[in-house]
């Protein structure tokens, strides 16, 4: 569920940037999204401790906060004024493109670290999650087709952020009734 939440934020957002921007600054996210995936990487790397953690509680925190950057991430791209034709004359746009970058890469960090921790934690899985992480991806593809037409991009960014929460009831269920109630919370 986390990787097909992520991959239908990933699309989603390419779409937002298309009609916000012009076509070739769409794909910013998807360098946006490796670099978010790729730093998740280098954390569990530097501080082996948070895989010590409680695994359950923590994919549990992750997925949320997954949830939770994507609706700011969405608010971010909405309300602040980049113009990529002015980044040579305004300095301003400097620090708004930054702005973009670090909002567009927690997102990503946040499902990285869910996906990076289940395939450390469970090596002799591997197979099975390599191929959830597949068929979740596959699935929000498909599902941006009906998505983005029907509730438009922004829209379906929120569906992302709601199915990443599913992913947090889902792995809350094992951690304790705290974590599927802190949930449904933030669902609502």
């Amino acid at each position: 569920v986390i990787a097909g939440a992520t991959l239908l934020l990933e699309v989603s957002m390419t779409r937002v940037f298309s009609v916000a921007f012009f076509n070739h600054y769409a794909f910013l996210i998807v360098s946006t999204a490796m670099f978010g995936f790729g730093f998740s990487g280098v954390i569990l790397s530097i501080f082996p401790k948070l895989q010590r953690l409680n695994f359950d509680a923590m994919l549990s925190v992750l997925a949320i906060c997954f949830s939770v950057s994507a609706i700011i991430t969405l608010k971010v791209v909405v309300d602040v004024p980049l113009q990529f034709g002015e980044l040579k004359n305004q300095t301003i746009q400097m620090v708004y493109l930054s702005i973009y970058y670090l909002a567009l890469a927690v997102p990503f960090f946040f499902s990285g670290m869910v996906v990076a921790l289940l395939m450390s934690h469970l090596p002799g899985s591997v197979n099975t999650l390599y191929f959830s992480d597949l068929m979740g991806a596959g699935i929000a593809c498909f599902l941006v087709l009906p998505l983005v037409p029907t509730l438009t991009a922004p829209g379906a960014v929120i569906v992302a952020a709601m199915f990443g929460l599913l992913a947090a009831a889902c792995f809350g269920k094992l951690a304790g009734k705290p974590f599927v109630a802190a949930s449904l919370m933030a669902f609502l």
